[in-house]
């Protein structure tokens, strides 16, 4: 697999004339190729430069042209020191000094922070061709033994969906494309703030979607060890405007409809996004199944309950986040039909407050019919996130955050997010609540009177994570389904030690808390730790249960383990590590 070109490109240091000299007499410098054919850059222009780092810095404006703009849509603005490059319904934008770029694409406006600083080198631009290149959707890959960086301007799979019609582009893995950014409601901002999610505005034309939206607003530093495990440095942009799906799935599916997995990220209800570097849609979508991954309201903006909004929606409010959650569900019910995949063969997945949200799903009336199995790493059938509080106790908290802030649901509907987020962290002010429709009952009593979907059910948690409190949920479904005469569970317990933290007393240590996912999503690749060959062997056995799963509701397959199944006979626990 190539790896993406994330080397890119820092600070340039102020090359002397003779160093230009030495690159055009061919030197060295690194290859850009575009759809195949090799890009020839001039005196003129400038010429790419790898610096002691091993970063790439690219002169913008042969960037520009080497992607095929023309002359009229470069633009230099001097007031600003701002180029901008344009094409089609695109504007990328670059400014000397800063480590930020601007892509603002059908009405989108999007800051994206780089890893380096734009630097102005004998009167030109030098950055790197990545953000240039996806800025305008287009993927870029770098291959370091030949030092190349190879562009694809293709679009890829268009479809009708649900608001009007989208395009993919191609990942680094061949075969398989993404679509980053389709919007499966109205933004909730304004008057839509604290409502269930309204249908997505339609557009004209064919959406690109080459561009992972923002991410739902979240604090950046209260996790601990897990900011540096799995969350980004910067972080992405955040924005109330943040409903938004990601899909990948084979480019050939002439071979039927494929299964479905839908996932559910964690964070407590609190944090979290549908693209973290430990997931990633190619390693699944190679293996002959559609992956979606999806935002969906965090913290104050969805779980706040209050009189007043329970007085405007009918009698009911909080709980917005599932909401969401349903909704993207059922947009994949409406259109993933459209993209070769099988709408009554999708499977939800998840991990911590993902698995718990799951639990919830298949406890609620209103997400019926919208999952045929469901996969619960670490959370399933336990609820520490607030889901047995009564509608009452939900509406008091929200009543204690409004007057904490001294303001009412209107005015806290036209405050700026990020100051409402800021006046909110701190505060416990919501909760997943028995609203009395997106949840009817409590866990306990949905569990009680085998209420929860009748489907077939995936469950386990990690060795290591916190005292092993998530076990428990393994043998109380497990059992469950059995009292019930239902279909037995696929129980695991995860238990690769990952090396690289040997301080026992960190979250990240061990089989810790959501670490299977590097392994599930085969993006070990993107992790700091020392891992081995052994490691990525084990991630494809994983990856291979997960999907096996998806297609049939059995995790085996042609050589992997048998994995047997809960039952009264046999309560097997399977154990996930490294075998010979």
């Amino acid at each position: 697999m190539k790896k993406v070109l994330a080397i890119a490109l820092s600070v340039i240091l102020i090359l002397a004339a003779t160093c230009i000299t030495a690159f055009a007499a061919g030197s060295g410098y690194p290859r850009v190729v575009v759809d195949g054919k090799e890009v020839t850059f001039s005196t003129e222009l400038g010429y790419p430069y790898i610096n002691a780092d091993g970063r790439v810095m690219i002169p913008l404006r042969a960037a520009a042209y080497a992607l095929g703009l023309s002359d009229s849509e470069v633009i230099w603005d001097q007031a600003s020191k701002t180029a901008s490059f344009s094409h089609g319904n695109t504007v990328v934008s670059f400014t000397e000094g800063s480590k930020e770029c601007t892509v603002e694409k059908s009405g989108r406006h999007i800051k994206i922070q780089m890893d380096t600083t734009i630097e102005n080198i004998g009167g030109r631009l030098y950055a790197p061709i990545r953000y240039l290149a996806e800025g305008f959707g287009y993927t870029v890959s770098w291959a370091s033994h030949s030092r190349t960086a190879s562009v694809s301007t293709k679009v890829l799979g268009e479809v009708s969906v649900t608001g009007g019609k989208i395009a993919g582009v191609p990942t680094s893995t061949a075969g398989v494309i993404v679509y980053k950014g389709v919007p499966y409601a109205a933004p909730p901002v304004g008057e839509n703030r604290w409502k269930a999610p309204q249908p997505v505005k339609p557009w004209n034309g064919t959406m690109v979607c080459d561009t992972f939206s923002a991410i739902c607003p979240q604090s950046t530093t209260a996790y601990g060890d897990y900011q540096r495990e799995f969350y980004s440095d910067p972080y992405p942009e955040m924005s109330e405007d943040c409903l938004y799906l990601n899909i990948w799935k084979p480019e050939d599916t002439s071979g039927g409809k494929l299964p479905v997995m839908v996932y559910i990220h964690g964070g407590g209800n609190g944090s979290g996004w549908s693209y973290e570097k430990e997931f990633d849609g190619e390693g699944i979508a190679s293996k002959g199944v559609i992956l979606v991954t999806i935002n969906y309201r965090l913290g104050v903006f969805g779980f706040l309950a209050h009189p007043d909004l329970s007085r405007e929606a009918g009698g009911s409010s909080g709980n917005y986040g599932l909401m969401d959650q349903i909704a993207a569900l059922q947009w994949v019910k409406d259109n993933i039909s459209a993209f070769g995949g099988d709408p009554e063969n999708v499977t939800v997945f998840g991990q911590s407050a993902g698995a718990m949200d799951i639990t919830m799903l298949a406890c609620s009336p209103k997400a019926k019919g919208l999952f045929s199995k469901a996969i619960l790493q670490s959370g399933g059938f336990l609820n520490f996130m607030g889901g047995s509080m009564s509608l009452a106790d939900a509406e008091s908290l929200g009543v204690k955050m409004t007057t904490d802030l001294g303001k009412s649901i209107q005015e806290l509907r036209k405050m700026d997010a990020n100051e409402l987020y800021a006046a909110t962290a701190s505060g416990s002010y919501t909760g997943i609540c028995i609203d009395g429709s997106v949840v009817t009952q409590s866990l306990e009593d949905c569990l009680k009177n085998g209420d929860y979907m009748d489907v077939q059910y995936m469950i386990g948690s990690n060795k290591d994570e916190f005292g092993g409190m998530f076990s428990a949920g393994t043998t109380t479904l497990g059992d469950r389904q059995l009292e019930l005469g239902r279909r037995p569970v696929y129980a695991y317990l995860f238990t690769r030690f990952m090396p690289g933290v040997d301080d026992p007393n960190s979250t990240c240590y061990g089989a810790f808390h959501t670490a299977e996912c590097w392994y599930i999503f085969q993006t070990l690749g993107r992790c700091w730790r020392p891992l081995t060959e052994d490691d990525y062997r084990f991630a494809d056995m994983m990856a291979n249960y997960w999907t096996n799963f998806a297609k049939n509701g059995d995790p085996n397959g042609n050589g992997l383990p048998v994995w047997a199944p809960y039952t009264a006979e046999n309560k097997n626990i399977q154990i996930l590590d490294i075998v010979d």
